[in-house]
């Protein structure tokens, strides 16, 4: 699911929800996000143009879950769905012939920024949207590697944001999801009258559940008077694991208990966006409410069954779901995430000279989950007070390497630099280590620098030039992406940019 908000930056009024999105699938006329699904006319003959969010119906072909695609070169962790892989490796996780995640989630975004800009225009007349410049914000899960972080950049700029005619001032930045919870959460909370507000010295642990990840982050609160300010603790943590596992946990068992008659259906009899897995939805979305146990019906025509009737009423073409069948879905993933609270948590309290963590953040649609919800405040108890709801960087953020290249006039002004990194807590020597991996390469380009500021000398009859540069990389940097300059005599020189090495999917 995708959801927007947009706020004046000179105003201190919230920001404005965008509440109405295209389509006949929603069921109110007022909704906070919009399906991340999108549907091709070259694979379904009744539709002209691209469709996406609520504008996929049933029986179409489709696709979602592709954001997860975006990260393809992070490993497996202990905390990621088990069933995300067999998902992947089943076809759950499709892409498009000729298409990669990056076209994919550009094409979805290209419908979400022309609806944004026409909602703007709305509010604001088409006048003067045409002079305001606009920033783009894009939240994006903690655990993003650079190159997932660079993809999904690239998937927006592709979609049309930040990239209006003329308005140079238009610009993307990016935030991890946590962060920009945080910020909206403990904002309320130092306004609030009713509850207890956050305080100077307060150890804040955000738990963001989202549709494909949880990120976990803590915080301590350094001031709340002028302005909110809050600094991290401990290095985020988080996995694969959010509310689509449950989806995945409900596939697996269907196909344990049906066999070939569910596996043989069609994506647009039990896929995403489906009636079934919209009558799912609902279930996921209510159950923890009831205390007393009960059983659901989810319409779904099968054949050839042969299956015990306490599972499926074949007379009515009825799937049965007991709260039991609920909690053995849930169970896996909510006891991730929970594992996921405590690790970070003591890694946290570590790290804090005074106190502890004294409050849980718990956002994110999985958030909102009764069932979720009750799991951490029966483990972490009522002592945890629960709330549901700049362009310069530091030295410490970059990374520096002196390089000294010899420029003859038929070579190219374009110089290449291989990116390598280790997880090992010390750094291997060599890049042959089997620990190290090639992130990608750096690309210097310096045509159109003016040569005559370096050093040169003839060299039999050609005047080469001593190339003499620092190239760095930045983590630190504004807009949330892995960035590079070259910079030559204190000052920026030429462009740099990487391009990652491919991975395969998992």
């Amino acid at each position: 699911m995708l959801g927007a908000a947009y706020v004046n930056s000179i105003s201190d009024i919230d920001p404005c929800i965008i509440t109405t999105w295209p389509g006949a699938g929603r069921d109110t006329d007022h909704v906070f996000k919009t399906p991340s699904t999108i549907a091709y006319p070259e694979e379904n003959k009744k539709i002209g143009t691209r469709r996406w969010g609520f504008q996929v119906e049933p029986g179409m072909k489709f696709y979602s879950w592709t954001k997860l695609l975006l990260d393809t070169n992070a490993p497996l962790t202990k905390y990621d769905d088990p069933m995300l892989e067999q998902a992947t490796k089943s076809g759950i996780l499709q892409l498009p012939t000729n298409k990669d995640a990056v076209t994919v989630v550009a094409d979805y975004l290209t419908g979400v920024y022309e609806h944004i800009m026409h909602i703007l225009e709305k509010g604001l007349t088409e006048p003067i949207l045409s002079v305001s410049p606009i920033e783009f914000w894009f939240t994006m899960p903690a655990i993003w590697s650079d190159q997932a972080q660079a993809a999904t950049r690239e998937a927006a700029q592709k979609a049309g944001f930040g990239s209006r005619p003329g308005r140079l001032s238009d610009a993307i930045y990016m935030i991890t999801e946590p962060e920009a919870a945080a910020i909206a959460a403990l904002t309320r909370s130092t306004r609030d009258i009713v509850s207890v507000p956050v305080k100077t010295g307060d150890g804040v642990l955000v738990c963001d559940c989202g549709g494909g990840t949880v990120d976990i982050t803590t915080y301590l609160v350094t001031e709340t008077e002028p302005t909110l300010a809050f600094e991290e603790l401990c290095t985020g943590i988080g996995g694969k694991c959010g509310s689509t596992a449950l989806d995945r946990n409900f596939y697996k068992l269907m196909s344990e208990r049906f066999g070939p008659a569910f596996d043989a259906l069609p994506a647009k009899k039990k896929g995403p966006g489906s009636n079934f897995m919209r009558y799912f939805e609902v279930l996921k979305r209510n159950f923890g409410h009831d205390s007393e146990d009960t059983t659901h019906e989810l319409e779904l025509p099968m054949r050839s069954l042969q299956v015990d009737p306490q599972y499926y009423d074949e007379e009515e073409g009825m799937v049965i779901i007991s709260d039991q069948d609920l909690r053995d879905i849930f169970d896996p993933v909510v006891n991730q995430i929970i594992d996921l609270i405590k690790t970070q948590m003591e890694d946290a309290n570590k790290e804090m000279e005074h106190g502890k963590i004294n409050r849980i953040i718990l956002v994110g649609g999985f958030g909102d989950s009764e069932y979720l919800r009750q799991a951490v405040k029966n483990t972490f108890g009522s002592n945890k007070k629960m709330i549901i709801t700049g362009e310069k960087y530091h030295e410490d953020d970059c990374v520096t390497v002196d390089i000294l290249k010899t420029h003859w006039p038929s070579n190219s002004l374009k110089k290449t630099t291989n990116l390598y990194a280790s997880d090992l807590i010390e750094p291997p020597e060599r890049i042959e280590h089997p620990d190290v991996k090639r992130i990608g390469s750096i690309e210097c380009d310096f045509t159109g620098v003016d040569l005559t500021q370096f050093e040169s000398k003839i060299i039999d009859g050609d005047r080469v030039y001593r190339l003499d540069y620092v190239l760095k990389v930045i983590f630190g940097a504004q807009e949330g992406i892995l960035k590079f300059e070259a910079t030559s005599q204190g000052e920026v020189i030429g462009q740099s940019s990487i391009t990652f090495a491919k991975a395969s999917y998992y």
